[in-house]
């Protein structure tokens, strides 16, 4: 994963409703 994708992906985890961000946490299985 490039350094844009990751900053991308960070902002958008950043923006996202609470449940929405538990649904990625459960399916990305590398967010620490």
């Amino acid at each position: 994963m490039s350094y844009e994708e990751l900053q991308a992906k960070l902002f958008g985890d950043m923006a996202a409703p609470q449940e929405k961000r538990k649904k990625w946490t459960e399916e990305d299985g590398e967010h620490d």
